[in-house]
């Protein structure tokens, strides 16, 4: 319930329509839906937001190179040029002797130009550096946060998807940076969503098709 700053009734706030586009969104060691390149992802005994145990440990792998999570190509959302979307993930330091305190999200160079990601401190809950996307932060307790980030595309393209990023614990790298990754390096993720929208709304379990959440 929504009151004016005098005290007085407002009205209920109403959540608008939304619909999630990122598609198995809590199967993500699914490897026709997601690609794990110098990665692997599991299924862990972790906790979820929801309060269930179906979150998923992404580790990075050894060897210089780019270590990521990403939607495979055939599952990806066209992104129309002047619309405005919000890719969110729910993120968890990971267990490992290595976990890293800050992550990336990226975006696709052909939707929104430039150099699109956002780092996120998921141990402190900050935004840290970012290019091209802005982004967003949300404490959901017990370590998880839901990390999100926004842009308007400036082109269109197949290419809206969800993407995750090692950084060697660096916010100073770049976008996607390529490095010798090590052992023990993990994060905890749960919960993809990819929508039209300014701002990551409640969140929408999907399974093979988007789905909607009437307003």
């Amino acid at each position: 319930i929504e009151f004016n700053a005098d005290g007085s009734y407002k009205g209920v706030l109403v959540e608008p329509q939304s619909i999630n586009e990122a598609l198995q969104s809590e199967d993500l060691d699914n490897g026709t839906y997601y690609g794990t390149p110098n990665t692997n992802i599991s299924g862990d005994t972790e906790t979820d937001p929801k309060g269930g145990t179906n979150s998923f440990l992404l580790n990075e792998q050894s060897g210089t190179s780019n270590h990521y999570f990403i939607t495979e190509s055939a599952y990806r959302a066209t992104i129309t040029s002047g619309e405005t979307w919000t890719h969110s993930i729910f993120l968890k330091k990971g267990d490992g002797a290595n976990a890293p305190d800050i992550v990336q999200i990226i975006g696709a160079a052909s939707n929104y130009g430039g150099t699109p990601y956002v780092n996120f401190n998921i141990s402190t809950g900050a935004v840290l550096s970012s290019s091209d996307l802005t982004g967003r932060i949300r404490d959901y307790g017990n370590g998880w946060y839901r990390c999100s980030v926004t842009g308007t595309a400036t082109s269109t393209a197949a290419a809206g998807y969800i993407g995750i990023a090692f950084t060697n614990n660096n916010d100073s790298l770049g976008r996607l940076p390529s490095y010798a990754g090590q052992t023990d390096a993990n994060v905890f993720i749960w919960g993809a969503q990819l929508e039209e929208s300014p701002i990551a709304t409640s969140y929408i379990p999907t399974t093979t098709g988007a789905v909607t959440r009437l307003k």
